[in-house]
């Protein structure tokens, strides 16, 4: 110990000296311990909060630049009903802990968070975003507390939940669980069922931030506009071992709805989506996407099962590059799934009975993909649809099998603008068509096409199997521009009522 301090502790006895530092750390200790608290009702809560945000418990960068923060640990000892919504402060760190309910009556948010909220062990219910927002469209801000209808994240803070559930929670505009504005938010082993939004994310909504869902579930959730479950705006969101069931969207989305399209300075141009050892089960939406809606950026799938999900286009996934608007450049959209189950999906009155893409950069199908009786029953692509493709399409090691639609491409159709595109065969083992004559490339069974060039598709180690088209191409159909490789991939028991002629 150096300067005046030590000097004074120094002229004093050994035993003197031991006793003042030992109240020294006593001191410290307490003053610590201070910012921690057990609360059992809702005064205690705010003010444990309330506390947390005080000099003493939190340094912020811009008052003490040495001094290091910490986070103030509350324990829920009750069930807790609000008859306000808690604000934690910006420089507060806030863990809450259960095992406890917080609620509110049904007309009012739970928690406001300018800082770093953490919730673990709760049952959070009953929290209601009742005011006016802007334009529908989960990439909107949304103004006048119509967002969160449990947790409304501020630019300044964060959300961390684990271990949690949250039901009936509503918001008029978005978010109906928890909404996030340019901020971050993780989850881990949480439930959602119940939960409503007026626009968007039934139970998420997040724009111009980060989300990571981990082992999570919703179950019920739904939103008038898109993202029955999740709505995720020119953000990065990632979601792993986590179940989507019976989620809807009245728009598109019926669980997820992503644009990934940046704007006005917030982050990359483009942003990503990522799914991973997720299932997407009985989701619905009355138009766009039964499961997945993309506007935009970038879209991986690895081990992701749609079951049964449903829409008007695109029976689990609708997919399109964002348009643009002003002064914002339009996004291209890359879609990649890999080792992805479809199977009963339903596009009711267009296209994609699994997925329907619109326009895209590069997609990539496979491997270990299987579109498996999936329908498109007034529209082309039983198993998946895709149009223009700026860049390339690869389908490999995938298997398209008892896929069904009304128009062109029992298993897969590929649609570009151009006309005339070439198909090369090597090691293709097809049935020859018994009214052509010709095999591989025409047919009721195999695929269809004429010549020349624009883009390139290549299909290598696949499998068309009992697919049927009421109009053409009962395996796989290709129209437009396309050079189009096929190899060592195999044709079989494929239908079509009509088979065309060679040109």
């Amino acid at each position: 110990m150096s300067g005046e301090h030590g000097q004074l502790l120094g002229g004093l006895p050994a035993p003197v000296r031991r006793s003042l530092l030992a109240v020294l750390v006593v001191a410290v200790a307490v003053a610590s311990d201070a910012c921690d608290a057990s609360v059992g009702d809702a005064a205690a809560l705010a003010a444990a909060v309330k506390r947390a945000g005080s000099d003493a418990c939190f340094c912020s960068f811009d008052k003490r630049p040495a001094c290091v923060g910490r986070t103030s640990v509350v324990a829920v000892t009750a069930d807790i009903a609000l008859a306000a919504p808690v604000h934690i402060p910006f420089n507060a760190s806030v863990s809450l802990v259960g095992p406890h309910a917080i609620s509110g009556a049904g007309d009012h948010g739970l928690f406001v968070t300018f800082g770093q909220l953490a919730l673990s062990g709760l049952r959070l219910a009953d929290g209601n975003a009742m005011g006016t927002g802007g334009a529908e469209g989960c990439g909107t801000i949304a103004i006048f507390g119509a967002c969160g209808g449990c947790v409304d994240v501020k630019p300044t803070g964060s959300l961390a939940v684990s271990d949690a559930s949250f039901e009936r929670c509503a918001a008029n505009h978005s978010g109906g669980a928890i909404y996030a504005y340019l901020s971050e938010v993780t989850l881990r082993n949480v439930s959602f069922a119940r939960t409503s939004a007026g626009v968007g994310g039934g139970a998420i909504a997040i724009w111009g931030g980060e989300a990571t869902i981990v082992a999570s579930t919703f179950v019920g959730t739904q939103s008038s506009f898109t993202g029955g479950a999740l709505c995720c705006a020119k953000s990065n969101c990632s979601v792993s071992r986590s179940l989507f069931r019976s989620t809807s969207a009245g728009e598109g989305g019926g669980a997820v709805a992503f644009e990934g399209g940046g704007s006005g300075g917030y982050g990359p141009a483009a942003r990503s989506l990522e799914l991973e050892d997720t299932v997407f089960e009985g989701t619905a939406a009355n138009h766009y996407g039964g499961a997945v809606l993309v506007s935009g950026g970038a879209v991986a799938a690895v081990g992701v099962t749609f079951d049964r999900c449903a829409a008007a286009v695109g029976g689990a996934v609708h997919l399109e590059s964002s348009k643009g608007y002003s002064g914002v450049s339009p996004i291209e959209s890359d879609l990649d799934l890999r080792r992805c189950t479809f199977s009963s999906c339903r596009a009711t009155t267009g296209d994609g009975g699994g997925v329907n893409v619109v326009s895209a950069g590069r997609v990539t199908l496979g491997p270990g993909l299987v579109f498996r009786g999936n329908v498109a029953e007034t529209g082309g692509g039983g198993g998946a649809y895709l149009r223009n493709i700026s860049e390339s399409l690869v389908v490999r090691d995938a298997v398209f099998a008892e896929n069904r639609c009304r128009s062109r491409g029992g298993g897969l159709f590929v649609e570009f603008q151009a006309p005339k595109p070439r198909v090369e065969c090597a090691r293709c083992p097809v049935e020859i068509d018994p009214y052509s004559r010709q095999p591989c490339a025409y047919a009721k069974n195999g695929t269809w096409r004429s010549w020349d060039v624009s883009s390139d598709v290549a299909v290598v180690g696949s499998t068309f199997v009992g697919n049927e088209a009421n109009f053409s191409a009962g395996g796989l159909g290709v129209t437009g521009g396309a050079r189009m490789a096929l190899e060592d991939t195999s044709f079989h028991r494929n239908s079509a009522r009509i088979s065309v002629p060679r040109p």
